[in-house]
């Protein structure tokens, strides 16, 4: 399937649309190594960036075309071998909790600021995970992160395989959500 490009760049445009168009016509398999670079990278920046203890639920697969949590980053990757979304995913208090210790204050709404330190959360769980996607031999494209607010926010026409990964901290809960699929 013939990638977009910017006239400008000719960098690769990646949609979460290009990733689930992509991501159903794959019929290969979800590998450790194209999972693992995300669930790393998320346990690092959180440990970092929120100075927070981590521990790790048990995984769980599940099969949907909506988003779970009240906020939610959802970033598109596109490669040869690999494609499909991921989706950092907290409920409010969480997200609040978050965004508070990101910013240094006390955050009780997500406002415009709020959210682009949520973004930016995601920015740098995302960009850490794509140098671990292409040590593991999966070289790949990945958008800026969309933060969506709301449970039920749609991201595919058909049920895509997720696998949660949930990580567990006195900020609360935050999910890993992974559908990708080897080429």
């Amino acid at each position: 399937m013939p990638m977009q490009t910017s006239s400008a760049t000719k960098a690769p445009i990646v949609t979460v649309e290009a990733a689930v168009r992509a991501l159903t016509t794959f019929h290969g398999t979800l590998l450790v190594e194209a999972v693992d670079p995300f669930v790393q990278a998320a346990v690092l920046v959180l440990q970092e960036e929120c100075r927070v203890h981590l521990t790790a639920a048990k995984p769980t697969r599940h099969r949907s075309s909506v988003t779970h949590g009240d906020w939610n980053a959802t970033i598109a990757v596109l490669g040869k071998a690999v494609a499909g979304l991921v989706v950092y995913s907290a409920d409010t208090k969480t997200a609040h909790n978050l965004a508070s210790a990101l910013m240094g204050e006390p955050v009780t709404s997500i406002d415009r600021t709020a959210a682009g330190a949520l973004g930016e959360l995601a920015n740098m769980i995302t960009g850490r995970a794509s140098m671990g996607l292409e040590e593991n031999g999966f070289p790949s494209h990945i958008s800026p992160p969309q933060l969506l607010h709301g449970a039920g926010s749609f991201l595919s026409p058909r049920p895509l395989t997720w696998l949660d990964l949930p990580l567990m901290s006195d900020l609360g809960r935050f999910d890993v959500w992974i559908a990708l699929r080897q080429a």
